[in-house]
């Protein structure tokens, strides 16, 4: 039976590339991460924002007078 002898160089390379790999996706990973997080912040900041127009209407919305009621 033979036995198939790889020279040492394509055993390191094969290394080095799956190292490559998998620090490119360990990259993409956290800058996916860090991307979630100022989405989620941001919405937050839009939420708390539509609440506080909400819960506090602008002075032209207040002076809007009721066209539904009588005059008389």
């Amino acid at each position: 039976m033979k036995t198939i002898r790889h020279p040492n160089n394509q055993k390191g390379s094969a290394t080095v590339v799956v190292l490559a790999l998998l620090s490119i996706m360990v990259i993409l990973e956290t800058a996916e991460f860090a991307a979630a997080r100022h989405l989620d912040s941001d919405l937050r900041l839009i939420e708390k924002r539509q609440l506080q127009r909400l819960h506090h209407p602008s002075p032209k919305q207040a002076t809007i007078p009721n066209n539904n009621q009588p005059h008389g």
